[in-house]
């Protein structure tokens, strides 16, 4: 759940929260997701797998790049299975290597991933699925004062969206939502092994530099301790007095 303040749809500055999906609330996001699906269609959008298939015609996704995505992702179940291994054999050297491939081949299923994503999202499912997850992050506004929801439907959102110009309930709850898809994305990140062993060796060195300069700095002091102090020679006070003069005989 998340708190953010916003100016509701009469220009007050209300507090409101974005709570967690229930499965009421997912209910009604399927609802939407049909009603967007269909229009989709009627309006001539193709669905994925006629998209698919005109994709392949004009080279934007190839079987090669089926392929290479298949292959990828075996690849990098294997590479996973390797680096645990190692991890627990306590062989660096190799967890090293092994965690070097997992990001570079990690890097490229993701790309692949994301062209395939970029492609189908003007699919009729694609069009569907953008309106479904607007309205989930719709219908879980609520205003904290009364733990109501903000919008009754959808279509209200939309509305809101749209037309009403005073408010900026739309705008900060978008704020909130892509705050919380950046560190879902980051723990994500996080939690893929080879992420993981690097967190642990970037620990172990930043431990060990902390305990070499430790080991340093206490060595200097021992040879420091063990030297004569050297003192500076008293310097000799000043005098106001003027040198004696001989007299002259005449």
């Amino acid at each position: 759940m998340r708190t953010f303040k916003a100016k509701d749809r009469f220009g007050n500055e209300t507090e409101f929260e974005l709570v967690a999906s229930t499965q009421s609330v997912e209910t009604k996001g399927e609802m939407e997701y049909r009603k967007a699906y269909n229009i989709a269609l009627a309006e001539g959008l193709m669905p994925r797998d006629k998209m698919r298939s005109v994709m392949k015609e004009h080279g934007i996704w190839t079987d090669d790049d089926d392929t290479e995505l298949t292959k990828l992702m075996k690849l990098i179940g294997n590479q996973e299975v390797k680096l645990s291994r190692f991890r627990t054999e306590g062989n660096q050297d190799k967890c090293a290597i092994v965690a070097k491939n997992l990001l570079s081949n990690r890097r490229k299923m993701m790309e692949l991933i994301n062209i395939q994503s970029s492609a189908y999202s003007n699919s009729c499912e694609g069009m569907a699925e953008a309106i479904r997850i607007e309205a989930l992050m719709a219908f879980c506004v609520k205003v904290k004062a009364t733990d109501q929801p903000y919008w009754e439907s959808y279509s209200d959102y939309v509305s809101e969206r749209d037309e009403n110009t005073d408010a900026d309930v739309v705008s900060k709850v978008i704020d909130v939502q892509v705050s919380l898809r950046a560190e879902s994305y980051k723990e994500t990140l996080n939690s893929f092994p080879e992420h993981e062993w690097l967190s642990e060796a970037r620990d172990a060195l930043i431990k060990q530099s902390a305990a070499s300069a430790a080991k340093i700095l206490a060595e200097r002091k021992k040879k420091a301790s063990g030297k004569p102090v050297s003192r500076r020679p008293k310097r000799r006070k000043k005098t106001n007095k003027k040198p004696a003069t001989k007299r002259l005989e005449a």
